[in-house]
């Protein structure tokens, strides 16, 4: 865990973060034991939108980081029940609808990503029972990254079967074919 990890923790200054940020831009990318970024640290925590805002807008490719569990910063924000570090019972309030959409501008993939419980980040919004504003977000980013993949799909003829065997190799009772 780097200073960065401990100090997102506890929602400090935006100043505190942007000096702590220009002074040791790498502490960004840093995972600790777990495979958590100071990003997956604020959203566990409940940290405030634009400290959540300022950490993607200095590295983004923290939200498509998978933690031990297979957890992205989403899923973290997502589920209000979370428990980041051993013996830390406070309750934490809902994340507001600009903390899911500053998640979003980082990985909009994300929303499709399951962790090790097989869990999206909608799923956990819903059994969070957030906002039905933010399950409503996470569901459009969703049906829009799956139609860009069925027009993506539809522009290339299929020629193979799920078992990557090639379609004419098929027998003809398959195909349709009597």
């Amino acid at each position: 865990m780097t200073l960065l990890h401990a100090v997102v923790r506890y929602n400090p200054p935006l100043h505190i973060l942007d000096t702590m940020i220009l002074a040791h831009v790498d502490a960004l990318e840093g995972q600790d034991c777990l495979g958590r970024t100071p990003l997956h640290v604020a959203c566990g925590s409940g940290a405030e939108a634009q400290l959540i805002k300022s950490l993607v807008k200095a590295f983004p490719g923290a939200c498509d980081i998978q933690d031990e569990d297979g957890r992205l910063p989403l899923h973290l924000a997502c589920d209000t029940d979370c428990v980041l570090f051993e013996g830390d019972q406070t309750p934490r309030a809902p994340p507001p609808i600009d903390v899911v959409k500053v998640l979003l501008s980082g990985s909009m993939q994300s929303v499709l990503v399951e962790d090790e419980d097989e869990m999206n980040p909608i799923e956990y919004a819903i059994v969070s029972d957030l906002n039905i504003k933010i399950v409503k977000l996470l569901q459009k980013a969703s049906m829009t990254l799956r139609r860009r993949e069925a027009k993506t799909n539809k522009a290339a003829p299929k020629t193979t079967t799920k078992d990557d065997k090639p379609i004419a190799a098929l027998p003809r009772s398959v195909l349709g074919y009597c």
